[in-house]
């Protein structure tokens, strides 16, 4: 793994943190746990979040205003705003005129100013240049634009896997050991054993049956959420009693119509996102949980689901067998009904 360049000691670190407030899942989690832990980790160390002027105010933004080097600055935009700002050419994320002892740390990729500052960016996936995306056509056009601050070296991108760097360095003709990657963490609470009461009281509040197979994360076409509808119809064709399938999360894909053309609807259990000690207990007391995404470059959900020891099912595509390793069983994400 390649190491950051080093410099002077960090004092003040300024983040655009737009990602940690107005997205439920996946680089939202990662981007909550991420600026958690540096402020708790570092209690000498400075961090300014940085918001659009009309972000929700979060039950997690309100339990960090008990650390005292946690610190909030409201953007005079809208996300709206930014967004069409940004697409003409003008960065709109922090500035900061202490270049010494201070950075800026963009949780997802956004086009960056002019500035002597150190400047750092985390690359998630290239999912909006990749197809298979729900990215509207102005995100992909300023996720491009972003990546070019990359490309100039202005900024420098930090991959979340092995996966993603080899994709990002294709992508920008970089040598991939250019490109520095860190495997994303999981919260703690995903690795602290869990009663059999607790997990039978939240299976009790959701009405889940004693027997299920779960997905969690957005319903958006990468995630293959239709093959996996056909793959388990096909199952239940072939064994009646088959658990059902909880599907957790929201999303701009409609899958009603699928459910009901299959007729599996009496067998699919929806859930909106839920409290994440919810969700633990959901993952822990599943009997499979299955993640058949085309494209993932982490891929969180199968990751969090192995730390509670539950059997795992993912595609063969992307960073998922690099994170899941041997612990998985695997399948093409065209094929998973073998």
């Amino acid at each position: 793994m390649t190491t950051l360049p080093a410099g002077e000691p960090l004092v003040q670190l300024h983040v655009d943190a737009d990602a940690a407030v107005f997205l439920n899942s996946g680089i939202g989690v990662m981007g909550r746990a991420l600026i958690a832990g540096i402020v708790e980790g570092h209690p000498n160390l400075e961090l300014t979040a940085y918001f659009s002027s009309n972000h929700p105010n979060t039950s997690w933004l309100e339990s960090m205003q008990r650390f005292n080097n946690f610190h909030v600055k409201v953007l005079s935009l809208s996300k709206r705003k930014r967004n069409l700002l940004e697409l003409l050419g003008f960065s709109t994320g922090p500035k900061p005129t202490n270049t010494g002892n201070s950075a800026i740390l963009y949780i997802y990729p956004r086009p960056t100013p002019r500035t002597n500052v150190r400047q750092f960016c985390i690359v998630h996936d290239l999912s909006p240049l990749r197809g298979r995306s729900s990215t509207a056509w102005y995100g992909s056009a300023l996720f491009r634009l972003a990546l070019r601050s990359c490309a100039g070296r202005k900024v420098i991108p930090i991959a979340v896997s092995r996966f993603t760097r080899d994709d990002l360095a294709s992508f920008l003709e970089f040598n991939p050991n250019d490109i520095p990657y860190i495997y994303q963490g999981l919260e703690s609470v995903w690795f602290t054993p869990l009663e059999t009461s607790e997990t039978a009281r939240v299976r009790d509040k959701y009405s889940l049956p004693s027997r299920y197979f779960a997905w969690c994360g957005d319903i958006n076409p990468r995630k293959n959420i239709d093959t996996l509808l056909r793959a388990y119809a096909a199952a239940r064709l072939m064994r009646a009693e088959l658990p059902p399938l909880l599907l957790v999360g929201n999303g701009k894909q409609e899958i009603t119509s699928l459910i009901r053309e299959l007729g599996i609807s009496d067998s699919i259990v929806r859930l909106p996102f839920l409290p994440l000690t919810d969700l633990v207990a959901i993952v822990s007391g599943c009997t499979a949980f299955v993640f058949p995404s085309w494209y993932e470059g982490f891929g969180r959900p199968a990751a969090e689901a192995a730390a509670r020891g539950v059997p795992v099912i993912i595609s063969s595509t992307g960073a998922l067998p690099e994170i899941a390793g041997p612990a998985a069983i695997v399948f093409p994400p065209t094929n998973l009904d073998a």
